[in-house]
């Protein structure tokens, strides 16, 4: 094999003169420097010329220098001595002439390549026998192909030292670096990771880290593709991605504290397991469509501080903590009407930002929701599915918000839960140490529900208010019960100049304040002149609507003695409701309350026909509803 032995008339590698076979190497035979043979074996050398290729590159033992003017093309392994001495502009160059092959790379732990690329158009694998640290590393493949970086055995770390890791120079290629599960990626001092202009890094599996002191630039969009998935751990120096988008297509641990970095982009699935907090400063997205899930993990935030981008019928699950930061304004826009954010805590910290919620549906299904700050802009539908704990601790305003999981408990502590419109046509329990105020409220159904307005002597007291249409529909089947959780529920008013109170043990579905007497209690007169009364052949479904003339009255159902139930028509007039029995089709039935301030123009209890209530009309048949405050 062709061995260096400096008998020539200059330093350069085409001097025939330098070798001990009086040829320089070629595709078949090796380029070996070792140091003892020959007259002048640790002369320097020059690649002088281009195209310069050998099989195996073996410095084992030599002291001199090599400069490289032209690349050397390798088509085996390479091995480095630790005694020589690099120079020049080009590269060591890993040639994979087939698909499969693996090449090695056995550098002492103390010496530093200073530029190592590889191409060649298939698929390989480049092992490491040490530690090793290489300035530039270069890709200069333009093929659809997969690098594979691995120890010889064991584990290794490949650190790029204040230069640049290119995975794919070549204009359009498609060149991914994929790391073995034993194999770290460091970058120390100022370093790149890149990839050829307009073009895409990929990069991914193993450990990708940054060393104490790194300065990492991102400066392509990176895709972190390939293998099974790893660990991104930029928890030292710093990091910028400038106005990057990273893809994570796998599953990632990932420690990226908002001290050393944040995201630009991201576009996101798979598993994301968070060791840090970690920011995006621009959009986040969960592209395409077909039920892509973004899972996170962790006890640590995510947080975004723009936009968040759903496609059609994707997923934000795990948990982990997803909040909303930053004073900018930001949006959450979906492609569809079934995206769902489940991820166990979504908390909304804008400042003075607007956040603008989709014009669509967006479903919650986790267990938190919670508004710290910011202004809430709506004009959709919300779904809030499961148990849950909703906490506004500033005011905010939705438009259309609908409860679908039957036999949940919605916990509303804070400010009022505030909406155009309230829909809950299954069984549900509101808690909390705060109730709704809406404009409508909703539950229509087939089946037999239970609405449960609980904390009956909360202090302050929960309110639901609505301030519009309260309508409770069913059919032949279907019973509809409101009622509050507690054993005891006590009362206390005045009914034309006499006060009262009371109590009524026991509380249950289907009991009323009067309902162990039948009788109201002392001061209560009836105000209802037209009292309800079941017609035969009515209609299948009915409305009750207590809407107040004139149409800027509200209605307040408050836990208290079960539920006290506010009529307003003014400042001053109110109306509570202290009892009402089923209603079926065997009698009529008399609704009781008191009036415990005198409107101006209410000097007569008669007056209240401006509730303008008709009779109640039963479907035909035995159905039978029950409206419990």
């Amino acid at each position: 094999m062709p061995t260096w032995t400096g008998g020539g008339a200059d330093n350069n590698w085409d001097t025939t003169g330098n070798w001990n076979t009086g040829v320089i190497p070629a595709v078949g035979t090796d380029a070996i420097f070792d140091g003892v043979t020959g007259v002048n074996p640790n002369k320097n050398c020059t690649v002088n010329a281009a195209n310069r290729i050998c099989a195996n590159f073996n410095t084992n033992g030599y002291t001199g220098k090599i400069t490289f003017d032209f690349d050397v093309q390798v088509n085996g392994n390479i091995t480095l001595g630790a005694g020589m001495l690099f120079d020049g502009t080009a590269f060591l160059n890993l040639r994979f002439a087939s698909a499969g092959l693996t090449r090695n790379v056995n550098c002492p732990s103390a010496l530093t390549i200073p530029r190592l690329s590889y191409n060649g158009g298939n698929s390989g694998t480049i092992t490491f026998t040490n530690n090793t640290t290489i300035t530039n590393l270069t890709c200069t493949d333009g093929a659809n192909v997969t690098y594979t970086f691995s120890p010889v055995t064991g584990s290794v770390t490949i650190t790029i030292s204040g230069g640049t890791f290119n995975t794919n120079s070549i204009l359009n290629g498609l060149a991914r670096a994929i790391l073995n599960a034993n194999t770290t990626l460091t970058f120390s001092g100022t370093s790149t990771l890149t990839a050829f202009t307009n073009g895409s890094i990929l990069l991914g599996s193993g450990t990708i880290q940054t060393a104490s002191g790194a300065n990492l630039t991102i400066n392509r969009n990176w895709n972190y593709v390939g293998g099974s998935g790893g660990t991104i751990n930029f928890s030292q120096g710093t990091v910028s991605f400038g106005s990057t988008t990273f893809t994570q297509s796998m599953a990632l641990t990932l420690n990226f504290p908002s001290s050393v970095g944040v995201f630009n982009n991201i576009d996101a699935g798979n598993t994301l397991t968070l060791q840090s907090d970690v920011a995006v400063a621009g959009n986040y997205a969960l592209p395409g469509s077909g039920g892509l899930t973004h899972t996170i993990n962790g006890a640590f935030n995510f947080i975004p501080r723009s936009n968040i981008n759903m496609g059609s019928g994707n997923t934000i699950a795990g948990n982990a903590t997803l909040r909303l930061e930053t004073t900018a304004n930001a949006s959450i826009t979906v492609a569809s009407a079934n995206c769902v954010i489940s991820i166990a805590n979504f908390i909304i910290d804008k400042g003075t930002g607007i956040l603008t919620l989709p014009s669509s549906t967006l479903i919650f299904s986790g267990a938190v929701y919670t508004l710290t700050s910011g202004i809430i802009s709506h004009a959709g539908t919300i779904t809030f599915s499961n148990n849950k704990t909703i906490t506004h601790t500033v005011s905010a305003s939705y438009n259309f918000i609908n409860f679908t999981s039957g036999n949940a408990t919605q916990t509303i502590n804070g400010n009022p839960l505030v909406a155009n419109q309230i829909t809950c046509n299954v069984n549900q329990t509101f808690a909390g140490n705060r109730g709704f105020t809406t404009g409508t409220f909703s539950s229509v159904q087939t089946v037999s529900i239970t609405l449960t307005f609980a904390n009956v002597n909360a202090s302050p007291n929960v309110e639901y208010i609505v301030t519009g249409q309260l309508t409770i529909r069913g059919t032949e089947a279907a019973r509809i019960t409101l009622q509050s959780a507690g054993s005891t529920g006590n009362f206390t008013g005045t009914a034309n100049g006499t006060t009262f109170t009371g109590s009524q043990a026991n509380l249950a579905a289907g009991m009323t304040i009067s309902q162990a007497t039948g009788t109201a209690p002392t001061g209560f007169s009836n105000l209802f002149p037209a009292r309800p009364v079941i017609v035969s052949g009515g209609p299948a479904t009915w409305v009750m609507d207590l809407n107040v003339t004139p149409s800027t009255g509200s209605i307040t159902m408050r836990a208290g003695f079960k539920a006290k139930l506010t009529l307003q028509a003014g400042a001053s007039q109110e109306v509570a409701f202290v009892t009402t029995q089923d209603i079926d089709s065997s009698a009529g039935q008399t609704i009781y309350a008191f009036l415990s301030n005198t409107d101006s123009a209410a000097t007569n209890v008669n007056l209240f026909r401006t509730l303008n209530w008709g009779p109640l009309v039963a479907p035909s048949g035995s159905s039978f509803y029950t409206w419990v405050c």
